[in-house]
């Protein structure tokens, strides 16, 4: 595949992770339930864990 083709393409990825990520922030906002603070630590655990099992298998793949 030639470079240009490559960041092309990654660039798209880019740019639909980022409207991926606002439209989802977005319908979150308007789940009142969402807006506690103690689901915001709930999420904020799983979203943690969710990272160094994901870290842990990329570095460590047999």
């Amino acid at each position: 595949m030639k470079k240009s083709s490559h960041i092309f393409l990654e660039s798209i990825l880019i740019l639909s992770s980022v409207l991926i990520f606002r439209s989802l922030w977005t319908l979150m906002d308007r789940i009142p339930i969402l807006n506690n603070t103690y689901i915001h630590i709930i999420l904020f655990i799983v979203g943690f864990v969710l990272l160094i099992y994901s870290i842990q298998k990329l570095t460590h793949a047999d």
